[in-house]
């Protein structure tokens, strides 16, 4: 028996063994992963309505929040970020979108528009936000810190900065966490409307 005889069950053996390796790997299942987003309040329309035009946003957030991952703080203090649970858009898109709507229903707004907008768009007043905090911790509650002002069409302030703190309990696991966010938001969106329902009385 020459030499080539004896190569050629040993090639086949390999082979037949990197075979095997690519079909286990490849039954190998990743974790799934979860989408979410922040939802609007529902509640009925006011009697009155809005009469100038909104802009919402800019709405800035810290470097540790502007990611897909969800993010949480453990008791240790340190921020934990999923891998497998995520929002569907940008949070910073997302709490622009949530705030449109929200203040679309609590004032009977019918001209809102979201940061960016073109010059020919630009609304009478404006509400940006500068977001602190906004992520669950080791004790099941969620907190939203956000400093947040309004300006008029020429840029010139005409509410001096609000800074609201809203601590909303949040539930188990990620759809409970997620759901106090759109409640967090709910409750800054109704300090706003306040405000602003107030600033158009006094105009």
């Amino acid at each position: 028996m020459n030499s080539r005889s004896l190569r050629l069950p040993r090639q086949i053996a390999i082979a037949a063994l990197a075979v095997v390796l690519v079909l286990t790997g490849g039954c190998a299942t990743s974790p799934t992963t979860s989408l979410y987003l922040l939802t609007a309040m529902r509640e009925p329309a006011p009697s009155t309505r809005f009469g100038a035009s909104l802009g919402v946003g800019p709405v800035l957030l810290p470097d540790y929040l502007d990611r897909l991952q969800l993010v949480t703080r453990t008791p240790s203090g340190e921020l934990a970020v999923s891998d497998t649970q995520r929002w569907a858009e940008p949070l910073q898109d997302g709490l622009i979108r949530v705030l449109d709507e929200n203040l679309s229903t609590l004032l009977g707004a019918d001209r809102i528009v979201r940061f960016p907008w073109t010059r020919s768009l630009s609304p009478e007043i404006q509400v940006a936000l500068e977001v602190l905090r906004f992520e669950s911790g080791p004790d099941s509650m969620l907190r939203l810190d956000a400093r947040w002002w309004v300006r008029g069409r020429n840029g010139d302030l005409i509410l001096q900065p609000r800074t609201s703190r809203i601590e909303v309990p949040a539930g188990a696991g990620a759809e409970g966490r997620v759901h106090a966010h759109s409640e967090a938001a709910a409750r800054l969106s109704r300090e706003i409307a306040t405000e602003l329902g107030n600033l158009m009385m006094r105009r």
